[in-house]
């Protein structure tokens, strides 16, 4: 059950081999773009041209440039993994926080590859409804709505993983009208991300509207429920740099914080925000961004954090709403006679059961539905949003260079986050190969430390009752069909809890939801039941943090979550401690290089520099010693 792959089939290929419409290997900031002919009359005539493009982005996401950032940039750093001995250079310069402008993974062109595909439909798809009379004008505005979405998430990884960034909302053609883009301030790249999602949500098709033909669009297309996955993502991220420039300001101004307003290089730490002029949601929503990539001055604005903390909650809450309204119109039961969570089952917001868990009379058996539904078979339930692997066409090989196959991947899982879960926690054994077990391809070799399983493994038990029971299904390197998720359930479901914990002044009510959204996650993946026990608000964003990082483990969610907590808190002392704890050998030093929040955020690329000189360096890397890598 694969989804994206015929969309890839029936328009990428025309579109790459048909017509001709290559990507460059070129890595400068923005000249990955479509040839000339894209604008020219012989296209933008016919639904197909629109829909190849829009495949084109698409494509840009599931490539192996974006899958490596996927992981890199939103795991590596974090407390979860550490790297093996064979690893890159690269790599391990990751691990252990010494970053410069040459590594590799500075380059962001890719995901401006993906941005400059959706400005072309965005800029050019509009002409077709008045040449095409098939393509109307509601096919039109679902294509729109998940372009400005995917260009939404885009620029959202840039500016967890960069903070300061260029915008770009205008589609490059050639280099005679390739602009120079200036990086704005985080706020009004996040305000600009939320309106282009403002912008997505009534436009895009209604989560499981897809025909039942297209069944599997509904979770590897962008819907509406995806873009409010995203927006709620956003509004976390928008309360916690608006609160650390609050606190910047504070600090700036002897106690006396501004109306809500900074300027371009005010309550920014050690004056990080560049030069380069700012830009409005009003800006970006009207289209006022010129060709020349000049951009209007304004300040920069926030809300309180509580206002952000509230449109994380609400769309939050119309996810889980809908997706409940989904199964029961899919499924036609009720919650007590559910098949999905199994019989009896309390858990009221409709996860994937692992009820064999634990009925069986022999405890080594492996086997969890939830995991297999999930992770293995892919579409499952659960899923917002995925980026789909076909394993013929594209494979997903990224998994293996990561972590192997049982062992002998570039990163393994540090014994200090194993510890994380309880001993009879489902994940334990399902998402990480305990150490020294030692397994699949690479089992020759033996596992000398615990190894991530998450994707690598499609299956979680034996196929046969014959089989050994301890027996893992693994994926193959060549023919990986393992999908990269995006966002699902469980994500919501703690994001939801996230917010509420982070309010000022949270009602009772509230904070029982929010360690009941906490509690039903836990509980779905103990063996035992639960052993969470309420705790009050200043520990309920801990147990969140916890439960976030079991759970969505090698998912690409920790480090920014770190991140996020790290700009709460107005420095980085926390993310600190809890990385250091990774590695005896290089803990400290991990540490002591990440004394500044400036340093939780990568380099601008010194390639991308100096093919755009309105570019300004992170302060933390300007006198950075230059590694040459080997």
């Amino acid at each position: 059950m694969k989804k994206i792959a015929n969309i890839l089939r029936t328009t990428g290929l025309m579109v790459v081999l048909g017509l001709g419409l290559c990507i460059t290997s070129c890595t400068d900031f923005l000249t990955i773009y479509p040839p000339n002919s894209t604008t020219h009359d012989d296209y933008w005539h016919t639904e197909d041209d629109v829909n190849g493009m829009l495949a084109e982005a698409y494509r840009q996401l599931i490539s192996s440039s974006a899958m490596s950032r996927y992981y890199i940039w939103g795991e590596v750093r974090a407390d979860n993994l550490v790297n093996s001995d064979n690893a890159a250079e690269e790599y391990k310069y990751i691990v252990e926080a010494y970053l410069t402008e040459k590594n590799s993974f500075c380059d962001w062109s890719i995901f401006y590859a993906a941005i400059n595909a959706a400005n072309m439909v965005i800029e050019f798809a509009p002409l077709v409804p008045e040449r095409d009379p098939d393509f109307s004008q509601g096919d039109l505005n679902v294509v729109m709505g998940e372009m400005y979405a995917l260009r939404a998430l885009c620029h959202f990884y840039l500016v967890r993983t960069f903070r300061d960034i260029p915008l770009s909302y205008v589609a490059s053609v050639t280099d005679a009208n390739l602009p120079e883009y200036p990086q704005v301030h985080p706020m009004v790249a996040l305000d600009s991300i939320m309106s282009d999602l403002n912008r997505a949500e009534p436009l895009v098709m209604e989560s499981g509207a897809f025909p039942t033909t297209n069944d599997d669009y509904n979770t590897c297309r962008i819907t509406r429920n995806a873009v409010r996955a995203m927006k709620a993502d956003v509004a976390l991220w928008q309360a916690a740099f608006a609160k650390y420039y609050a606190q910047q300001t504070e600090d700036d101004t002897d106690g006396e914080v501004s109306d809500g307003e900074v300027t371009e290089n005010e309550g920014a730490a050690d004056d990080t925000v560049t030069e380069g002029e700012g830009l409005t949601k009003a800006d970006v929503a009207d289209d006022e961004v010129s060709s020349g990539g000049e951009t209007p001055s304004a300040p920069v604005t926030f809300k309180s954090p509580d206002e952000y903390y509230n449109i994380c909650i609400e769309n939050c809450r119309l996810i889980i709403e809908d997706m409940a309204e989904l199964m029961e119109e899919k499924h036609n039961y009720a919650l007590e006679s559910n098949p999905i969570m199994g019989p009896g089952s309390e858990n009221p917001y409709y996860l994937v059961s692992n009820i064999e868990l634990g009925k069986e009379e022999d405890k080594d058996v492996l086997v969890s539905p939830a995991y297999d539904r999930i992770f293995g078979l892919g579409a499952s339930e659960e899923t917002i949003f995925e980026l789909e692997f076909d394993g013929d066409i594209n494979s997903n090989g990224t998994v293996f260079s990561m972590f192997g196959s049982g062992s002998g991947g570039n990163f393994y899982v540090p014994e200090s986050f194993v510890t994380l879960y309880e001993a009879d926690d489902w994940r334990r054994s399902t998402f990480i190969t305990p150490e020294s077990e030692g397994e699949g391809d690479n089992a020759a070799n033996g596992a000398v430390e615990a190894s991530v399983l998450k994707f690598v493994v499609r299956a979680s038990g034996p196929k046969e009752e014959t089989d050994n029971k301890t027996a893992r299904e693994y994926q193959n390197n060549s023919e990986c069909d393992a999908n990269w998720i995006m966002y699902r359930k469980t994500d919501v479901m703690l994001m939801w809890a996230e917010a509420i914990s982070l309010l000022t002044s949270p009602s009772t009510e509230q904070l029982d939801k929010a360690f009941d959204l906490v509690y039903y996650v836990n509980d779905r993946s103990s063996l035992n039941g639960s052993k969470l026990t309420k705790v009050g608000q200043s520990g309920l964003n801990d147990l969140v943090l916890d439960e976030r990082a079991r759970e969505l483990a090698f998912e690409g969610k920790r480090w920014f979550d770190l991140v996020r907590k790290a700009l709460r808190e107005n420095g980085p002392e926390g993310i600190r401690d809890k990385i250091s704890q990774k590695s005896s050998t290089s803990g400290n030093t991990i540490k002591n290089r990440m004394n500044h929040v400036n340093n939780l955020f990568f380099p601008i690329s010194e390639r991308e520099r100096n093919v755009n000189t309105l570019l300004k360096q992170n302060p933390a890397y300007e006198s950075s010693e230059s590694i040459e890598l080997h």
